[in-house]
C-alpha cells in the first residue's frame, strides 16, 4: 500500500508538458547556451547517442520522448526562451502525426510550430525550423499505416512559411536522410522512425552549417 502511494505521488508530480524534466538543467545553463534544440525523442536520443556534439558546442538538448507540438509549445519558454540562447533548432511534429496526443488536423501541427517560432522571434532568438524526418510507419501505432504523405505535406508548409518569414530558416533533414521511397534509410534506423548515430552525424553536419560548431567524426 505504501509503495502504491509512493508510485502515485511520483506520477502525480509529473506535469503534462514535463516542465520538471529540464528544470534543474535550465537553471544551471541559463545564459550559457549558444543554441537550444527543442524536440521529442529524436532530439533526446540525439543527446544520448552523441552528447559530446552538444556539450563541446554549447548546445542544449531539450527533447522529451513521445511529446507532441502542444506539449513543446507549453514548455517552450522555460526550456528555450529563459536559456537566452542566440538560436533555437526546432525539430517536431512526427508524434502529432502519430496521434500521441489524440487526433489533430495537420494544419494545427504547422500552427503550433509557427507559434514556437513567434515566441522565439519576439525574444530575439534566431529560428531554425527543421523538416520532420522520414518515417514509413510508427511501430507504436501501426494501424495508422504509412505517414509519409502527411510528413511531406507538413514539411512543405514549414518550408513555405520560412521562405516568407524573416528570421526563420528552414532546415531540410528529410531529403538528406531519405531513401528512394521517401522513407528513412534502412542503415539509419532500426524502427523506421528513430535515427541511429550515422544518421545523426549527417544531421550534425547539416545543422552546424547553419549555426556553426564542430562535428566529431
Amino acid at each position: 500500500m505504501i509503495a502504491l502511494v509512493a508510485v502515485c505521488s511520483v506520477a502525480g508530480a509529473q506535469s503534462w508538458p514535463r516542465y520538471e524534466r529540464y528544470q534543474q538543467a535550465d537553471a544551471e545553463q541559463a545564459g550559457k547556451v549558444k543554441v537550444a534544440f527543442m524536440g521529442d525523442s529524436i532530439t533526446e536520443l540525439w543527446y544520448g547517442q552523441d552528447s559530446e556534439f552538444f556539450d563541446m558546442n554549447g548546445f542544449a538538448a531539450r527533447g522529451i520522448s513521445s511529446q507532441t507540438t502542444y506539449q513543446m509549445l507549453a514548455r517552450f519558454r522555460p526550456d528555450v526562451v529563459e536559456l537566452k540562447p542566440k538560436a533555437v533548432v526546432i525539430l517536431a511534429g512526427t508524434n502529432d502525426i502519430a496521434m500521441n496526443s489524440g487526433t489533430i488536423d495537420r494544419e494545427y501541427i504547422v500552427k503550433n510550430l509557427i507559434s514556437m517560432c513567434d515566441i522565439a522571434r519576439n525574444n530575439g532568438i534566431k529560428v531554425y525550423l527543421c523538416s520532420i524526418l522520414p518515417c514509413k510507419g510508427y511501430s507504436w501505432r501501426p494501424e495508422l499505416g504509412n505517414p509519409t504523405e502527411n510528413i511531406m505535406w507538413v514539411n512543405s508548409q514549414l518550408e513555405e512559411y520560412a521562405a516568407h518569414t524573416r528570421k526563420v530558416t528552414y532546415v531540410d533533414y528529410f531529403n538528406a536522410v531519405k531513401d528512394d521511397s521517401n522513407a528513412l534509410r534502412e542503415d539509419f534506423t532500426k524502427d523506421n522512425c528513430h535515427p541511429l548515430l550515422p544518421c545523426y552525424k549527417v544531421m550534425e553536419k547539416i545543422i552546424t552549417g547553419y549555426v556553426g560548431g564542430r562535428v566529431n567524426e
